[in-house]
């Protein structure tokens, strides 16, 4: 009768070679070649390694948690209320009216607009094909004609787009290439984040009592550069 040995169990790192691709010996891009010639490759190559040493840093605004006045109706009420406002260039809201009222005459002032706004599409579509025409750069005129169209669009539902762009990000967790997407692009993603960043101060001064906005005669006026002054000597 033969005799049986059985033997411990054994961790598989102890008994096996170790994978070429987690052997220190292992090369990007290299191989090994036995005595048969068959070759052994660590499985990586130079691709792999360019790709995995790129890194991206990201905002710490992309990730920051959701507002507290998207958890209290009123205040979300009254911070679109207070972001259309500030569109219409309206900083200190009337008081006793109703926040209807206010966005009705915010919204008017915003229609107010239309026409200006047309003329400045109609003399930037002029220019831009002027420029296709002669072949002088045109991008920028491009750009600037969709910056245009984009604002005139937004005119009639200014309080429904931001009302959107806030639903979306926060409540559905788009980022705002997603969001300008779903709204046709009627609103760019650099606008998107550009209404999330207003929105979250306006939010953060109501919650504090701070008014929302200076009056216009309290805003600091730009800084303005003095003259140079340029002193010639005369030659002797």
């Amino acid at each position: 009768m033969s005799t049986v040995t059985v033997c411990p169990a054994k961790s598989a790192r102890l008994v096996l070679a170790p994978a070429p691709q987690f052997s220190k010996e292992a090369n990007i891009g290299g191989a090994t070649f036995d005595a048969h010639g068959e070759a052994t490759t660590s499985g990586l190559s130079f691709g792999d390694y360019i790709n995995g040493m790129q890194t991206q840093k990201r905002s710490s605004g992309r990730c920051a948690a959701i507002p507290a006045y998207m958890f209290d109706s009123d205040a979300l009420q009254e911070v679109i209320t207070v972001s259309v406002e500030l569109r219409a260039q309206i900083y200190q809201p009337s008081k006793g009216m109703s926040r209807q009222a206010r966005l009705d005459r915010a919204q008017k002032m915003l229609l107010a607009r239309r026409p200006g706004l047309i003329r400045q599409i109609e003399t930037a579509c002029a220019r831009y094909m002027a420029a296709r025409s002669a072949g002088e750069p045109w991008r920028a005129l491009e750009s600037r004609v969709v910056q245009l169209d984009r604002q005139l669009q937004s005119l009639e539902r200014t309080p429904q787009i931001i009302a959107a762009v806030l639903y979306l990000s926060y409540r559905i967790g788009l980022n705002s290439p997603q969001v300008s997407a779903v709204l046709h692009e009627i609103v760019s993603p650099p606008g998107v984040r550009q209404i999330l960043h207003r929105a979250a101060v306006i939010g953060k001064k109501i919650e504090n009592g701070v008014p929302f906005m200076p009056t216009p005669g309290k805003r600091k006026k730009p800084a303005t550069i003095a003259p140079v002054r340029i002193i010639t000597h005369a030659a002797r």
